[in-house]
């Protein structure tokens, strides 16, 4: 038994893998393969480098070979439609996909060449290899992959050359292109998710992301805002010393400063200034500002004498003077 190459197919739930087809060895040095939108069947590109191809449609439940057919360089096998029943080709008008930039000097000319070429769209159907072409032809722009339908719209990612950049276009049969974004430099393997090319939206389960056990990264995010937050209090602290030794607080008055300098008589003041005094401490601060007591033995004297008040402030203004 000679040397040869396998198509298998992997579960993604399970991972279980299993052979859809073994071929003989070289032929799947250019193969490439496109599922159909229920998954069902798996169109297969094989042949060998420089060699014609052929078209293999395979049932992906058992590997049954349902159909196979012709494949040339002037077509490039781009997926299934919408329905899952008709092959989609891009077929080309200048020159073959694979010979447009053949013989370019540099990758200037090749860009150029590359440019230059026209192309429309082919449908077969499987599995009667009969080829349908759209209405419209000449169509600009490198197809480089098929990544779904929008109702009647193929959504494509497209080369521009010679510049280099790329885009998302849907292609509608018969219809002119609408480019729906379009990179602004060069740009490489651009890719659309699947619920935003057939619903116009993102989509997908929900993800649950537990915040413990934490993540390295946020592991690190935590021990770098910690760190930051202890030299945030370190400086405010430093900033705080320095406005107190500036600016010190004055030291509270002492009772003896008081007595002189705010509640003591002054000189050559009879006993009426105690009661005035008196008055407008018990008015102004109640039961919280506790009178000094000689506060308190002048307005016992007038009590007592209230008469005599005014006796005593004029001579202790007469001795005073």
């Amino acid at each position: 038994m000679g040397v040869e190459d396998r198509i298998v197919i992997v579960d993604a739930a399970t991972g279980r893998a299993r052979t859809m087809l073994a071929v003989a060895a070289g032929q799947v040095d250019d193969s490439r393969g496109f599922f159909s939108p229920d998954g069902s069947r798996f169109a297969l590109v094989l042949g060998a480098a420089a060699q014609p191809q052929r078209i293999r449609v395979l049932d992906t439940a058992d590997g049954t070979v349902r159909a196979i057919l012709p494949l040339d360089d002037s077509r490039r096998l781009a997926g299934w439609d919408a329905e899952g029943a008709r092959l989609v080709y891009t077929a080309a008008e200048v020159c073959d996909w694979t010979a447009c930039a053949r013989d370019a000097p540099d990758s200037e000319h090749a860009r150029a060449a590359l440019a230059r070429q026209r192309w429309h769209l082919q449908f077969d159907e499987v599995p009667t290899g009969r080829f349908v072409d759209e209405l419209r032809t000449g169509r600009t722009g490198w197809p480089e992959r098929l990544v779904g339908w929008h109702g009647r719209d193929a959504v494509w990612i497209m080369g521009n050359y010679p510049a280099g950049g790329a885009s998302i276009e849907a292609v509608r049969p018969g219809e002119p292109a609408r480019v729906l974004a379009a990179s602004d430099g060069p740009a490489e393997d651009l890719d659309v998710a699947r619920d935003l090319v057939g619903q116009g939206r993102f989509g997908g389960p929900a993800i649950d992301a537990p915040l413990w056990p934490a993540r390295a990264e946020w592991r690190w995010a935590f021990a770098i805002g910690m760190f930051g937050l202890i030299a945030l209090l370190l400086v405010v602290r430093g900033l705080v010393g320095m406005t107190r030794r500036r600016w010190p607080s004055p030291a509270p008055p002492t009772r003896a400063g008081l007595t002189s300098a705010g509640w003591g008589r002054p000189a050559g003041a009879g006993r009426a200034w105690g009661r005035r005094r008196y008055a407008a401490t018990t008015r102004g601060g109640g039961d919280a500002q506790r009178p000094h007591p000689t506060d308190v033995a002048a307005r016992g004297d007038a009590a007592v004498r209230p008469a005599a008040a005014g006796r005593d402030d004029d001579a202790a203004g007469g001795a005073a003077g």
